[in-house]
């Protein structure tokens, strides 16, 4: 399972799972059923659509859907795009949705920074981009958030932060496909024409780093606009790429804080009594990030500064071990002597040492 810093990406994940999971099925569904209808017509050309719906519609208690005309006006290509619509569609709303609830998290939203993450740095001269963007919330850096998970993050394979402006450049494009089939009857404006032109930069998957770049059709200003469900599938692929990509890049700063302790705070409510030896900790706190869905943290001990300035965790007040004192009478010349030889044994003291030497290279 992977794992993400912001609890929005990953049900974000999951959301674009189960559009896949219903998309395709429905897709090889609608083919098979088309052949269906196809071989009951061949053995029955006379068949009118009451006879179809009796046969095919009615046991799924749906009525009217005059499957001959349908099935003799509609192409399987057009029935194909009618799925690649939906589906672009779905893919821009969750990226739109990922953008506003991870910004959020970062305490950080507001529709004009929302909306430079929807754009390329090249897209328009007079507004700044997605780099731009992710530069402003990065600018002020959390040493230990950075330190303890962001090295972790990137060793995600879709972690793709040089081919940002790249994968952005191709969601712009298929955003104003999207934006025509909504606004524009279906047909090529301007704005698409623009995003087409500036996707044409785009010559080789390498850009992109993938393997293929989407299928698309070329745009004609003022015409209907084509799209391919496989394309959309390829942009899916680099919208994901991205999340994960701005996932991890966010993660290192200051205002991840935020983020992080909310995330934790779902999981552990309560202030988590940490034991003072630094494996025993490093065990226990190892346990707690897995339980909140965090990355692996190699030595999360360095954590404990932050985790006790939130009042997330603490360390028990140690108990100093009491002794008798002797009575006067018996305290001749040899009271300074016993007093001295009561030490604390130096590995008994280890832990607490331990932990004090963390907190302050955490400090420093």
């Amino acid at each position: 399972m992977k794992l993400y810093f912001f609890k929005t990406t990953r049900s974000t994940h999951e959301k674009i799972s189960e559009l896949f999971d219903f998309v395709w099925p429905a897709v090889a569904a609608m083919w098979n059923f088309r052949k269906q209808v196809s071989d009951y017509l061949t053995d029955n050309p006379n068949a009118h659509d009451q006879q179809l719906d009796e046969h095919f519609t009615h046991p799924a208690s749906i009525y009217g859907a005059s499957l001959k005309s349908a099935w003799l006006s509609q192409s399987w290509e057009s029935q194909q795009e009618e799925f690649a619509k939906m589906l672009l569609i779905n893919i821009v709303a969750v990226y739109e949705g990922w953008i506003r609830d991870v910004l959020t998290e970062l305490d950080q939203y507001n529709s004009y920074l929302a909306k430079t993450f929807q754009f390329s740095e090249s897209s328009t001269a007079s507004s700044p981009g997605i780099e731009s963007a992710l530069a402003m919330i990065t600018s002020k850096e959390s040493a230990i958030l950075k330190q303890c998970f962001y090295d972790q993050l990137c060793k995600n394979k879709m972690h793709s932060p040089s081919y940002l402006e790249g994968m952005m450049i191709c969601y712009c494009y298929f955003k104003e496909l999207r934006n025509c089939e909504i606004h524009n009857g279906g047909r090529a404006n301007r704005h698409l024409m623009a995003a087409y032109e500036a996707f044409t930069m785009i010559t080789t998957p390498e850009q992109l780093g993938i393997k293929v770049i989407p299928r698309h059709h070329i745009p004609v200003y003022g015409r209907k606009t084509h799209i391919q469900i496989h394309g959309v599938a390829g942009l899916t692929s680099l919208v994901l790429r991205t999340i994960v990509t701005l996932d991890a890049e966010l993660s290192r700063s200051a205002a991840a804080k935020n983020a992080f302790v909310t995330k934790w705070q779902s999981t552990h409510p309560n202030a988590v009594k940490l034991p003072r030896d630094v494996r025993q900790m490093n065990t226990t706190l190892r346990r707690l990030f897995q339980e909140a869905d965090f990355p692996i943290c190699e030595d999360p001990s360095k954590m404990l500064t932050l985790l006790q300035h939130f009042s997330l965790a603490y360390l028990p007040v140690k108990q100093s071990r009491g002794f008798r004192p002797r009575s006067r009478s018996s305290c001749g010349s040899t009271e300074s002597s016993h007093h001295s030889e009561r030490k604390v044994a130096p590995e008994q003291n280890l832990g607490l040492q331990s932990v004090l030497a963390v907190e302050q290279s955490i400090k420093r």
